[in-house]
């Protein structure tokens, strides 16, 4: 065995000893960075703070062969030393510009400096997350490095340090080395560098410097997919990195507690439109992970957002990535506005410089994939898009036959796999019709109108998948279709649909009778509803003919293409529902196997794996983030627009908080005071009717509905469907135009007004209310 490696020949497995400082120096080499040549002394090579002879031996002969021309950093690489939580910079000895026969002396220096008071307080103060390796000897790795004669050196944050924002990168610099920088003895020379206009502020000295430290910057925070802590040095005009570490005090995840607030990781907007219709309960574990893993797979690092167990869509993102393919910042959100919903007035989308090169190959990486034959699965990628839910049933059943852990492992590295592959390539199919489902209103309303084309859009759909749950529960009942072939069809979509830990429909055998016995209290014919709204898109298109004839062959095809890319949408939707009903079942079988029940929910993808692989070490884990799941779940719905850095508990001690949006730098506008007594949103559905309020905050409380109220809520989605027709409006604080609640309720002639942002909050049970569905608003008449 080897007790000293050289950066670029170290193994993964030599990894787990180099230490945090001396990872990252590898990851940084393996990146192709300027970083300066050397060793790491792993920890397996110090015991009770000396080396092993063995090791000694190995550290005289690499010094015999290093050259006299240079000088060398000696360093401490702690094994909890810059880490995501933990960073212990400058805490231990750091010996530099050490010549070739000082090397021994400096080494057992660093070694002994894990013993000073100095590290020993810091490690108190971090209390129990510094405890994995207990800050001993035998904790630590050792870097020996080629020293840099820098004549300036410094650091870089990857970020605003303050907003988080990435548009922004910050640093200072000594002239000399920066150890007096690092270790806080000197402020240093302060600049700023914009990202966007390229522009440097800051001492004439170093502007040349800062572009290409930028350039290096943006590649090691792309990289590490987070902000970054940079140490640099210049010398005869070239960049050289000594070091990256994740910047502590912006970290938002802690892994093993099930912390999470990704606001905090940067600038951004997040928003609940869409994505907060989805999960409208707290993302457990390994909800979170799948999540993750999907973004990270489409190349869209942040896009589904979690704070505190709350998703949101991170629209800048979105925006940004637009913003990189040469759209401007108003025109990208304006093409998103109708699914991201909308903004406050004055308040704009944050964006950062986004890794478009990432994103096209993460893309061309899910199709390439795509055309590949399939290894375990009988069908083509033509057929796998129409037998998608028979392919699904098909994988839960072999599921249901593993009764080992090296079975699910191997099933999950095979069969799993490889479904989850071909279900990520028909998502990514939804690009190739979404241009039409954005863009057909608008262009109808510039030419015709806003009123006929809102009749246009509405009653065309015919029976889209989020409608089959309710019409043909209508055909169970007549005997059209017997429960089995409705259970099939409609049975894994609920309200829940995409919460892993939440069960699907089909698991409870009595949920068809349920939903039977709700709707014929209602007393309410939905297909006559559909018919009525199929007749009024009929005659719509015949006034628009009437009036335009001109352009009849243009309204059929935009038409057309509309239905076609809504029927797309929704079908994909549905049909990506059941990889979740496929992981779901996965790990019921892994928690069966290994009698964890629910708490295998507790539990991220990687560790699931690794436990079926005998690592059990994440078991330690679960009572903890039980503990903050269910904090999650008993806490209050967060704003639906959240803009910069928002920590929950604060936000919950304020007396007049506002539900419908917060904004970190503007806080005088985030207080109910502030808010409208106006309740404006996006026109959902057209029609103009007066009624009674009843607020539903949860759809189990929808027996308290009575027939033809005005049903306000936060936010609809598929599991609330069957409630719709009994309303006689929907107002919700949650959506756009091409939400849910929007399209459901045009296809079946409801009035919607939706993505109001303030109507829980402004309405009230038993309010008299004029609900204008075309124009977007609700007028509050007593």
């Amino acid at each position: 065995m080897s007790y000293i490696v050289s950066f670029d020949k170290i193994s993964d497995e030599e990894l787990k000893l180099a230490g945090g400082k001396g990872s990252s120096l590898v990851k940084l080499s393996r990146l192709r960075l300027p970083v300066p040549s050397g060793y790491i002394i792993l920890a397996s090579a110090i015991e009770n703070h000396c080396l092993i002879p063995e090791a000694k031996a190995e550290v005289e002969n690499l010094i015999s062969s290093l050259s006299d021309k240079y000088t060398y950093a000696i360093r401490s690489s702690a094994l909890a030393e810059d880490g995501e939580l933990l960073s212990y910079a400058g805490q231990y000895e750091t010996k530099i510009d050490i010549s070739k026969r000082e090397i021994i002396e400096a080494i057992n220096e660093v070694i002994t400096s894990s013993k000073s008071q100095r590290v020993e307080a810091y490690s108190a103060s971090l209390g129990k997350e510094s405890n994995s390796y207990s800050q001993s000897s035998s904790g630590i790795a050792i870097v020996i490095q080629k020293f840099i004669k820098a004549e300036l050196a410094g650091v870089l944050f990857t970020c605003d340090v303050f907003s988080g924002s990435s548009a922004f990168m910050q640093g200072n610099f000594v002239y000399g080395d920066g150890e007096q920088l690092v270790s806080g003895q000197k402020n240093g020379e302060a600049f700023t560098y914009d990202v966007f206009e390229k522009k440097y502020e800051g001492a004439s000295i170093f502007k040349n410097g800062a572009r290409q430290l930028t350039r290096y910057a943006t590649k090691i925070r792309n990289a590490y997919k987070q902000q970054m802590d940079i140490e640099w040095a210049c010398a005869n005009g070239q960049i050289h990195i000594l070091q990256a570490r994740p910047i502590t005090t912006i970290q938002d995840f802690n892994m093993s507690t099930y912390e999470i607030n990704e606001s905090l990781s940067g600038e951004y907007l997040l928003s609940k439109t869409n994505v907060g219709e989805i999960f409208m309960t707290a993302v457990s574990p390994s909800t979170q992970s799948l999540l993750h893993s999907i973004n990270e797979l489409m190349g869209v690092s942040g896009f589904i957002s979690v704070v505190e167990g709350q998703a949101y869509c991170n629209i800048s993102v979105v925006c940004s990535m637009l913003v990189s393919f040469g759209l401007s910042r108003k025109r990208a959100f304006k093409l998103i506005s109708d699914i991201a919903g909308k903004i406050p007035e004055g308040a704009e989308v944050p964006v950062f410089p986004f890794d478009r090169r990432n994103f096209l190959r993460a893309i061309w990486g899910i199709i390439a994939s795509s055309q590949k034959k399939p290894k375990t699965l009988k069908y083509s990628q033509k057929e796998f898009l129409d037998k998608l839910p028979e392919i699904a049933r098909e994988t839960i059943d072999s599921i249901h036959n593993l009764n080992r852990n090296d079975e699910l492992l191997s099933f999950w590295n095979t069969s799993c796999t490889e479904f989850t592959s071909h279900v990520m390539t028909t998502i990514s199919k939804l690009s190739t019709v979404i241009n039409a489902f954005l863009n057909t209103r608008q262009e109808i309303s510039n030419f015709a109108g806003k009123e006929l084309a809102d009749r246009l859009c509405a009653g065309s759909l015919g029976i889209l998948d989020s409608m089959k749950p309710l019409l043909l529960l209508e055909d169970v009942i007549e005997g059209r279709i017997s429960e089995s072939e409705y259970i099939e069809t409609c049975g894994h979509r609920s309200e829940n649909e995409m919460e892993l830990a939440c069960p699907a429909p089909y698991e409870d055998p009595s949920f068809v009778a349920k939903a039977i016995e709700t709707h014929n209290k209602s007393g309410i014919n939905v297909h006559m509803l559909q018919d009525n709204q199929a007749r009024s898109y009929k005659q719509a298109l015949a006034d628009f003919k009437a009036k335009y004839p001109s352009k009849t062959k243009w309204i059929d095809k935009k038409m057309a293409k509309f239905i076609e890319s809504n029927q797309v949408r929704e079908s994909i939707r549905s049909k990506a529902v059941w990889l979740f009903c496929v992981y779901r079942e996965f790990l019921l079988q892994v928690a069966k196997v290994n009698n964890l029940g629910d708490d295998v929910f507790m539990l991220y993808f990687d560790e699931i794996l690794a436990l079926l692989a005998n690592d059990k070490s994440c078991l330690q884990f679960i009572s903890k983030r039980l503990e903050t799941y269910k904090k999650y779940q008993s806490m209050p719905k967060f704003p639906n627009i959240l803009i910069g850095r928002f920590e929950p508990s604060k936000w919950m001690k304020e007396e007049n908080r506002r539900l419908d949006f917060y904004s970190a730098s503007n806080t005088s506008n985030t207080s109910s005071s502030q808010l409208s007594c106006e309740v404006n949103g996006f026109p959902g559905a057209s029609g103009k009717v007066k009624g009674i309020v009843h607020v539903i905050n949860r759809l189990e409380d929808m027996e308290e509905f009575n027939n033809q109220e005005i049903l306000v809520t936060n936010a609809t989605n598929i599991g609330w469907t069957v409630v719709f027709p009994k309303a006689k409006a929907i107002i919700t604080d949650i959506g756009a135009p091409l939400s849910h609640a929007a399209i459901v309720a045009r296809e079946f002639g409801i009035p919607a007004v939706v993505g109001c942002g303030n109507a829980t909050t402004v309405l009230h049970t038993g309010d008299l209310v004029e609900v204008d569905g075309l124009q977007g608003t609700v007028r509050i008449l007593k």
